[in-house]
């Protein structure tokens, strides 16, 4: 037992070392490329009506879509999805954080986790 303890938290810990850390992102069409640093780290494409929203140090945040059909993405460096959420026409993205996304709903902000979990709202 103690064995597969200590591999399962050597698997974490070498996974935890080996996540791609976000320095930079930038948009060359429809395509995204992350950067740690000057390095490439992945690269992903976009549609060609999806807006890149921005990035953290974990995330990086595309809205796709548009009118009563909004959906904000989240995606890692390497570009694989992590979660999505809709939003109003009238909802606006205000800010990502880490992998946390906050979203300004009339006078309220809501916060979503990376896989787009409502975590808290609160109003301005």
């Amino acid at each position: 037992m103690k064995k597969l303890l200590l591999i399962a938290t050597m698997l974490l810990m070498f996974g935890a070392a080996n996540a791609q850390q976000i320095g930079d992102v930038q948009q060359k069409g429809t395509w995204l490329y992350s950067y740690d640093g000057s390095h490439e780290v992945g690269h992903f494409s976009i549609g060609s009506s999806d807006v890149f929203l921005g990035f953290s140090s974990t995330i990086v945040v595309v809205q796709k879509g548009s009118g009563s059909g909004i959906w904000i993405y989240s995606y890692d460096a390497k570009g694989h999805e992590q979660g999505h959420f809709s939003i109003g026409s009238s909802d606006v993205f205000r800010s990502v954080n880490g992998n946390y996304i906050n979203i300004k709903k009339g006078s309220w902000i809501y916060t979503y986790d990376v896989r787009g979990h409502e975590i808290s709202h609160r109003s301005l």
